[in-house]
């Protein structure tokens, strides 16, 4: 594990490197999708903001795998009424005279869920013994469907907070956690200290992909294998009607059935997704050429790629061997907008959207 920190995404602030083993207890859970271990490292820095770069990498295998992340550290300097961000939690558990907490990596919960937990400190520097909590959630077009204010006992200096949000009715999708600590009490006259911070969350459904936060956004990403007037029956069904018809879609495709996972699926909307983030531009990235022909196909044996030729457009050819099919996209128009140049649903009974 490789962390190097950059001030402001510009200069090296610190580096550092972690090494380690991770054991699992058969190959069913090297293969899984699903987190398998929580690694904690602590890195000090001043107050300030900072841009992440962390490479993760497999010693016997020598791949790796990367990811940015931008970090503001707040000042905590004495005196000062100030809140840390907020952790979802994914389990909390009492031993004796400690809580134990499992941070929820992912953020994200079941759509059954009563409520869950978040972890959160509060740095009071005023003094005060009680502060007003605010928990507000916000849909993704940032209207808020859920709120709550608690009254909280909290002493002078550092202090941990385990408050509950409650989940239940919340719909599949994105949404926003938005905490507000006032103080209250025996707070000095005029003291008018708010301390907030917010966190995103993802509802998603027991048994369903993470990529899937819209049942009719899923349905219609089906259009590859299903037929349109299927499609269209499902779409307009009753909500909780649509939920049904959806997972009992998949459920009859199971190759595994009585497990937890339902690897078709998995498969399915991980191509999906995987179409959004390479092929969109004004398209969205699973409705280009590109993302159709990875939905049913998967990835390509080889890609040929062909941005420059002097006497041609921009292309790509890709080739499945074990097929024995090959594709040629060309970019007629210089804007990314690679277009197919063989039809392909006439044999594979695809539909064109």
């Amino acid at each position: 594990l490789l962390v190097a920190v950059y001030e402001e995404g510009v200069r090296l602030i610190t580096e550092k490197v972690w090494s380690g083993k991770v054991e699992v207890d058969s190959i069913q859970e090297v293969r899984s999708k699903r987190p398998g271990e929580i690694v904690h490292k602590s890195i000090h820095l001043q107050p300030g903001r900072y841009r992440f770069n962390i490479r993760i990498r497999d010693i016997e295998t020598d791949r790796s795998n990367a990811s940015r992340l931008r970090i503001t550290v707040p000042d905590y300097a004495p005196g000062q009424w100030k809140v840390s961000d907020v952790m979802i939690l994914k389990g909390l558990e009492d031993q004796g005279w400690k809580k134990v907490i499992t941070p929820n990596i992912g953020a994200s919960i079941s759509d059954v869920s009563d409520s869950f937990f978040v972890f959160l400190r509060l740095y009071n520097g005023l003094g005060v013994d009680s502060a007003i909590l605010l928990l507000e959630v916000a849909d993704h077009a940032a209207v808020p469907v859920l709120a709550e204010t608690l009254l909280v006992s909290v002493r002078a200096g550092e202090n941990s907070l385990l408050p509950a949000v409650r989940s239940r009715g919340l719909s599949v999708g994105e949404f926003t956690l938005r905490v507000r600590l006032t103080p209250v009490r025996s707070a000095p006259e005029g003291t008018t200290e708010l301390a907030e911070t917010e966190r995103t969350f993802s509802v998603r459904w027991i048994g369903a992909p993470m990529e899937v936060t819209d049942i009719d956004a899923a349905i219609d990403q089906m259009q590859y294998i299903v037929d349109r007037e299927l499609l269209e029956e499902m779409k307009s069904l009753p909500a909780e009607q649509k939920r049904e018809r959806w997972i009992g879609y998949w459920s009859h495709r199971d190759p595994s059935p009585g497990t937890e996972r339902n690897e078709l699926m998995e498969e399915y909307y991980s191509r999906v997704a995987y179409a959004m983030r390479q092929f969109g531009h004004y398209t969205l990235g699973w409705k280009t050429d590109m993302g159709m022909v990875y939905i049913i196909f998967g990835a390509p044996s080889n890609v040929e790629h062909h941005p420059f030729e002097i006497d041609s457009k921009p292309y790509e050819v890709w080739t499945y061997y074990e097929l024995n099919r090959q594709f040629v996209f060309v970019d007629a128009t210089g804007f990314g907008d690679y277009r197919l140049q063989s039809p392909i649903w006439d044999v594979y009974q695809t539909r064109p959207r």
